[in-house]
């Protein structure tokens, strides 16, 4: 699981992370 926070901060991981964030 991502925080938006976190995910920005990697970019490339804010689409999984807010995938995950959704389900």
């Amino acid at each position: 699981m991502f925080f938006p926070a976190q995910a920005q901060t990697f970019g490339v991981a804010s689409k999984h992370g807010m995938r995950n964030s959704q389900g």
